[in-house]
């Protein structure tokens, strides 16, 4: 069984009308790094402002936004970063 930190019904909702929105903003990321994406969103970010995406394309993974600061912030600090953790 996953350690997955579960999400309430509140955030679904939140996730369900920003991913509605055209203001919603994509980060694609190569799949080998999805272990290190997910483990930095749920360590930095609230649940109802992120929703990770698996296989939208070959080899990749999208996570997505409500708005481009949280996407610039999650390249600048977890894909750019030099930094893998376990």
């Amino acid at each position: 069984m996953r350690n997955k930190p579960m999400k309430s019904p509140e955030d679904v909702q939140a996730i369900k009308e920003w991913m509605q929105s055209e203001n919603k903003v994509g980060v694609k990321m190569h799949s080998s790094r999805k272990n290190h994406a997910v483990n930095w969103l749920n360590r930095n970010l609230e649940p109802f402002k992120w929703k990770f995406e698996r296989w939208t394309d070959l080899y990749e993974h999208t996570a997505w936004f409500p708005n481009e600061r949280l996407a610039y912030l999650f390249e600048t600090r977890c894909l750019d970063s030099k930094e893998e953790r376990p």
